[in-house]
């Protein structure tokens, strides 16, 4: 998966991508550290990946 493979979107810089999804899991952590019954850690690594993934996701293949 990526760029050259034409799976994720070219508009957008690869570095800020990377900082985005680096934000997300920083955040993410954070927020299970302080709660962790809100729900179960590979729950919360699914759903970063599934909302990161399909933001990025190139729309015109």
């Amino acid at each position: 998966m990526g760029m050259e493979a034409g799976e994720i979107r070219r508009d957008i810089n690869s570095m800020i991508l990377a900082a985005h999804l680096e934000t997300m899991y920083s955040n993410w952590s954070v927020l299970w550290a302080a709660n962790p019954e809100l729900f179960a850690i590979e729950e919360g690594v699914n759903m970063i990946m599934d909302f990161f993934l399909n933001g990025v996701k190139n729309r015109e293949n």
